[in-house]
């Protein structure tokens, strides 16, 4: 048997995960969750039996290619995941992908998950616990030598069970083409993980609350073990790609701990909330060499904290003091800040950047709040919503909300940019130090300041 766990092409370079997709500007990541899935299966598949992983968008194979490989491989079971705001395009490539397999798809997803009998003609949908409903299906195959492995997995889908982070001792480098994937801003060979899966907090516009709202740790001696593995391939960069790196702060101290024994130095690249800095986890931070901790601080507005359950009780001036310690040992910082168009006004953007003026701050975005299906804040504001579903999914405040979003965005990264001299000469810095990462994001952002809709229907 073959066994195809695939990524789906886009037109355009994605970050494809069970919770969330974007853009990579300047960086790709690679889909870690299928390439957790990819060995999962091969450790448990009967010998004989063929695992591949193809990622197109690394590839940057089209529609029509993706194709072609796809019968020159002809796969018994294909494995793919949906994207959250991709899907719809996403959708129309499973029909012509629908014609070419042998059995039915494995389709796993939030939005699959969220809507499952729109999605039950192509095949088994798996939600946020995937890694565990298969591998129980794999050994019920290897066991009971069962031919309908759709069956088994749809079987085992009805099952109480849970997410369990260590299945595997870590993912198999070899699926993937390293050389194809980087973090922003950095040199040398990069490795990407999960130390933890899903979220304790509950903030009101977050998919996770949904079914990843609680968080589940990776066992110690396996993320040590993975480090190992990472080192003695050559890499160079860890990408933690966490909710929230800095949760366990023993494990940042045994992490320390280990690499400081076995002579260990990587460059850490990772996300956090403002409240989970403290000086010891600075202090740890400097001392593991993280070059840039991007924190979601999402709001300054009181309201709007209350609205997306995230109030922050921190001692502003110190936390000043605690990211000013960050830049002085060149860990780079940023912020991702959110627009409520609802109840947020334009001069709740200058606010901001009256904020942002006064922290040691290197990069900041701002984006306008999506309302996804399954959040609090969709439930609580659906009369502001347009809801499309099957097969154009999209939920969007209703059309005027976005009139202004150019005009707010662009006013914000000038401001925050442009009139700062240090922030400025930073970016300068970097580009001169990462030409060609610099340039994806320079032409990219060309390309949506003059070529996208003026009043942004194109987003709606």
């Amino acid at each position: 048997m073959k066994f195809l766990v695939l990524n789906l092409p886009y037109q355009s370079k994605i970050i494809r995960k069970y919770s969330c997709s974007y853009f990579a500007r300047g960086f790709l990541y690679p889909p870690v969750e299928l390439v957790r899935l990819s060995t999962i299966i091969e450790e448990n598949v009967i010998p004989g039996d063929e695992v591949i992983f193809y990622d197109a968008v690394a590839e940057n194979h089209d529609e029509d290619t993706c194709i072609e490989k796809i019968k020159n491989i002809q796969p018994d079971y294909v494995f793919t995941m949906t994207s959250v705001d991709f899907i719809s395009s996403e959708l129309k490539f499973i029909e012509k992908l629908k014609l070419f397999a042998k059995n039915p798809l494995v389709i796993i997803g939030y939005i699959p998950s969220l809507y499952p009998d729109d999605f039950s003609k192509y095949g088994a949908v798996l939600d946020g616990n995937f890694e565990t409903i298969v591998y129980n299906s794999l050994g019920i195959r290897k066991t009971q030598q069962k031919t309908d492995f759709i069956e088994i997995i749809q079987n085992e889908k009805l099952k109480e069970t849970e997410h369990n982070p260590d299945l595997i001792v870590h993912y198999n480098l070899k699926f993937i083409k390293n050389y194809r994937y980087k973090e922003l801003f950095s040199k040398g060979k990069s490795g990407f993980t999960y130390w933890s899966f899903g979220c304790p907090y509950s903030c009101s516009f977050c998919i996770k609350t949904y079914n990843q709202h609680k968080v589940r740790f990776r066992k110690t001696e396996n993320i040590l073990q993975e480090i190992k593995y990472f080192a003695e391939n050559g890499i160079k960069n860890i990408r933690l790609l966490d909710d929230n790196c800095t949760l366990k702060k023993s494990l940042l101290k045994d992490v320390l701990k280990f690499q400081s024994e076995n002579g260990l130095k990587f460059n850490y690249y990772g996300l956090t909330r403002i409240d989970l800095l403290d000086e010891e986890i600075v202090d740890i931070l400097i001392e593991l060499n993280f070059k840039h901790i991007m924190i979601g601080l999402e709001t300054i507005n009181e309201n709007s904290g209350r609205e997306y359950n995230k109030i922050f009780n921190i001692d502003l001036e110190k936390t000043k003091l605690l990211l000013k310690k960050l830049r002085k040992n060149k860990v780079e910082i940023s912020f991702f800040m959110l627009f409520n168009p609802l109840t947020e006004k334009f001069t709740d953007i200058k606010s901001t950047l009256s904020f942002l003026r006064t922290m040691p701050v290197s990069f900041a975005s701002l984006s306008y709040i999506i309302p996804y299906p399954g959040t609090e804040i969709f439930r609580k504001n659906e009369q502001h919503i347009e809801v499309q579903n099957y097969p154009e999914f999209r939920w969007r405040w209703k059309k005027d909300y976005y009139l202004n979003l150019k005009k707010h965005e662009t006013y914000f990264l000038r401001n925050f940019y442009f009139t700062n001299p240090g922030r400025f000469l930073n970016l300068l810095r970097l580009f001169f130090e990462h030409p060609s990462q610099a340039f994806d994001i320079f032409y990219d952002s060309l390309r949506y300041l003059f070529k996208s809709n003026k009043e942004r229907e194109d987003y709606f």
